[in-house]
């Protein structure tokens, strides 16, 4: 076998390593332009996230027409150095409403305010985090007592007031989430349940109205307008003869039963006459009349009298 002379295997090695050269150079390329594109993607994310602590204090975060503003840009610049700073809160609470966005911006700004007084605030409550859109509600009402109740969200009259605002505003679910939350994590309130009950009754959910307002037996046997929704309540869950029998037993818990309105009497008729009793359904009526017979007789009722005794065959 014929040896192989030293300068034989350096000139092989030597051309091996040129045949191998192109290789090195992409990859040292590849390597070069992964960098470069993750150094840019880090530019670029750092530039979309460079707000986040801001707004995670403000509690939104502002459209891009909003942010881009010069006046409402700057004013962010500022408070990356300090989103503390109360001149620098105040000053982008004006940027803010000269780009069109003053009520919310009020809201936000008065949320980073307070956000800064406690960083935990209301966000550390469970739950409460869906509650701070209302802030940013369109009707000034609802903005106000939502961040009253934010700050309190365990205070009976503040609740009260917030579920009120939003039945009011037609706003039956947020109200009902508002009211059975607190009822599960403050405790029972009647006025808090009488509110939460009517969003759900409002909602479709008698079911579940119902179990809220009889949370409240106490009431349901001394307030009227508890016995009241209670008999709505029945009527939509086609327990008519129930209903009939609470609404009649309103009638006793009027303050003075003289001032009582026709309906009331009525509403027991009315259900009264849906279960089928029809002898029943008269009596209402009949002690309608007999608080003051010479103003309360009328042909309407003497009708009314006269054809649920012919259904019921009832004596009259």
């Amino acid at each position: 076998m014929t040896d192989i002379f030293p300068e034989q295997r350096f000139n092989e090695s030597q051309n091996k390593a040129q045949k191998n050269w192109p290789v090195f150079y992409i990859v040292a390329i590849a390597c070069a332009a992964l960098g470069a594109a993750a150094v840019i993607a880090y530019i670029f994310w750092t530039e979309a996230h460079k707000y986040d602590e801001i707004y995670k204090g403000l509690g939104i975060n502002l459209p891009p027409p909003i942010e881009g503003a010069a006046a409402v840009k700057f004013r962010l610049d500022e408070l990356r150095l300090n989103k503390c700073d109360p001149d620098a809160i105040d000053a982008l609470r004006r940027a803010l409403a000269t780009v069109g966005y003053k009520n919310r911006g009020e809201a936000a700004t008065e949320n980073l305010t307070a956000y800064c007084k406690n960083p935990l605030g209301a966000r550390s409550r469970p739950g409460m985090e869906n509650i701070e859109v209302l802030k940013f509600s369109d009707d000034a009402k609802v903005r106000s007592t939502a961040r009253k109740f934010l700050e309190s969200p365990c205070s009976p009259p503040l609740a009260v007031d917030l579920v009120y605002a939003l039945n009011s505003d037609k706003e039956f679910k947020k109200a009902a989430d508002i009211g059975e939350r607190f009822l599960a994590t403050c405790g029972k309130d009647g006025g808090v349940g009488y509110n939460t009950a009517k969003s759900m009754y409002w909602m479709g959910n008698y079911k579940r109205a119902l179990e809220i307002i009889e949370y409240f037996p106490n009431d349901i046997a001394t307030i009227l307008a508890f016995s009241d929704w209670r008999g709505f309540i029945l009527e939509k869950l086609s327990r008519n003869a129930e209903a009939g029998e609470e609404f009649e037993r309103g009638i006793d818990l009027a303050n003075d039963i003289k001032t009582l309105e026709y309906l009331q009497f009525f509403y027991a008729t009315r259900a009264y006459r849906a279960a089928g009793e029809f002898c029943k359904a008269i009596r209402p009526l009949q002690r309608y009349v007999s608080i003051d017979p010479e103003k309360r007789t009328s042909a309407e009722i003497d009708a009314t009298i006269s054809a649920l005794a012919k259904q019921g065959n009832c004596p009259i």
